[in-house]
């Protein structure tokens, strides 16, 4: 990681995709702000005020800040040219050049599987949920847990992982180290402490108005490509749109209904009517 990764994420005007793009020409932070303005406009493809932007080293001011922040409070700062970056999230399309880590950096490499779900949780949701994570750390010892430390399933998924020994990886739509709910600060510190992560793709400086869960439930999904549980209530909650994410990267395995007015099972009764195909390689 070095200080230009960060100050590229602080340029004017230049979005997640367009960090991508440019990284594919030049290959990395630091080689994009060496780069001309003629370059930057014709193979970059940018537009003049933003390559201006590049050029003038835009953003470094605010990345020396985000790396003192960083030291402060403990966090690692992981680029996605850096070896420990996760690699399948890497693979989508609008991938978050930086990740900010609280926790072990290494959590976010293991092999794991991601389980979403709605914030309403139904009895029977929270039973499923640890029955099948119980039974997957013991089918698979050094699985990972991948959840949004929401309240629901989320945050039974974490617990049950914790509960059956299993590293769990916290993915949140809010700036370390805090963690938004509140209430699971307690289930963050413990995930931490046993070996797990706390991550997020938002620096200190981003101002906080809603609008980061969406982009946030790609990244919860796309963590681990192949390996997504999702457990849905209605057509319009985060969950489903967390599903559909994972459908468009042929990740999603299943989405299963497990919040309160859902019907189906997945007990040993019968399976449920809202099972994905799952496209095999």
């Amino acid at each position: 990681m070095r200080l230009e990764d960060i100050a590229l994420t602080f340029v004017p005007q230049l979005g997640v995709r367009g960090i991508a793009h440019l990284l594919e020409c030049f290959g990395s932070a630091e080689a994009i702000f060496s780069t001309s303005l003629a370059e930057l406009r014709e193979r970059g493809s940018l537009r003049e005020d933003v390559a201006r932007n590049v050029v003038a080293h835009k953003g470094f001011a605010e990345a020396e800040r985000e790396l003192e922040y960083c030291y402060r409070n403990n966090l690692t700062a992981l680029a996605s040219t850096d070896e420990k970056y996760p690699k399948l999230l890497r693979e989508i399309d609008d991938y978050p050049h930086v990740l900010y880590v609280r926790g072990e950096v290494e959590a976010l490499s293991r092999r794991a599987v991601a389980f979403v779900g709605t914030r309403k949780m139904s009895p029977y949701g929270d039973r499923m949920c640890n029955a099948m994570i119980k039974s997957l750390a013991e089918a698979v010892p050094e699985v990972s847990i991948v959840s949004g430390l929401a309240y629901g399933i989320d945050g039974a998924a974490h617990r049950a992982a914790l509960a059956a020994g299993a590293v769990t990886v916290g993915v949140i739509a809010n700036p370390l180290p805090n963690v938004t709910p509140t209430a699971n600060e307690r289930l963050a510190a413990e995930i931490v402490g046993r070996g797990g992560a706390i991550v997020t793709e938002l620096s200190s400086q981003t101002k906080q108005n809603g609008r980061y869960f969406i982009p946030h439930n790609r990244k919860g999904s796309n963590h681990r490509r192949r390996n997504c549980r999702t457990f849905g209530r209605c057509c319009r909650c985060g969950v489903t749109r967390r599903g559909r994410f994972a459908l468009d990267s042929l990740i999603c395995r299943w989405l299963w209904p497990l919040g309160y007015g859902c019907t189906g099972a997945c007990d040993g009764r019968k399976f449920s009517r809202l099972q994905y195909p799952y496209p095999q390689s």
